[in-house]
């Protein structure tokens, strides 16, 4: 590969857009694309991968379906950059093609064992400014009881705050992207939930035990919320579609 050029020629051999479409995402892997950097035009790539511009338009359309780039208008087609909107689009295209293979309970039993490790990791690594966080969410919930959709966000911001505290961040990214995938459920429960007693205890439970840095009680504590709040039994695979 010459100095001026980012991508070697691909040959004939096999599919030309696959070819094509896998190093431009190696090289956004291994950081020589970096987020938000502008691609080449559409001549100057088939130039440098010696293809046609229809090859260069399919490749890119693949990429930015798989959520690596986005092309905008006046702009051109840039890197995306990393965040949980590509996770969350990704487990959504694979739960909808799986053909029933994969179900709603499925990704809550993920969710289940997500949340346990988190409790866990969050007890033994939390600051100070974690827990003061926490208890700051919760202190907000508080007020929220009445308006089901602003009480649903936070209470997807005390579970993620916890991973926070985990100090991992892929535990973050993971937590992050598994609740927004179930956000349409937990909306859908919230008018059978009487939150004061179903869903308030269990959280300052799990707060007390993570400001105590109790490793154990904090997993019983989420394991109590995920199995005995109302909202978490028999759940219906209707209250929820993937999209």
């Amino acid at each position: 590969m010459s100095d001026e050029n980012l991508f070697e020629a691909v040959g004939q051999k096999g599919r030309l857009v696959d070819h094509v479409a896998d190093q431009i995402e190696q090289s956004i892997v291994d950081g020589r694309l970096e987020a938000d950097t502008r691609l080449p035009s559409e001549t100057e790539l088939a130039k440098q991968f010696e293809v046609s511009r229809t090859v260069i338009r399919e490749a890119v359309h693949m990429l930015v379906t798989k959520g690596l780039l986005e092309t905008r208008h006046g702009v051109g087609t840039t890197v995306r950059p990393f965040s949980r909107d590509v996770i969350v689009s990704s487990l959504s295209r694979f739960l909808n093609v799986q053909n029933g293979d994969v179900s709603f309970d499925h990704l809550h039993q993920v969710r289940c064992v997500l949340e346990l490790a988190t409790a866990q990791l969050a007890a033994r690594n939390a600051t100070e400014a974690d827990v003061a966080n926490l208890k700051q969410i919760l202190s907000d919930i508080e007020l929220l009881k009445d308006s089901p959709e602003a009480f649903a966000a936070r209470d997807a911001d005390f579970h993620r705050a916890l991973a926070d505290a985990t100090q991992n961040p892929l535990l973050v990214v993971l937590v992050g992207s598994i609740r927004d995938l179930l956000q349409e459920y937990f909306l859908a429960a919230l008018p059978h939930v009487d939150i004061s007693q179903d869903v308030h205890p269990y959280h300052y439970r799990i707060l007390d035990r993570v400001a105590d840095h109790d490793v154990e009680g904090a997993r019983l504590a989420m394991w109590e919320h995920i199995t005995q709040a109302p909202w978490e039994q028999d759940l219906d695979e209707d209250l929820i579609k993937w999209e």
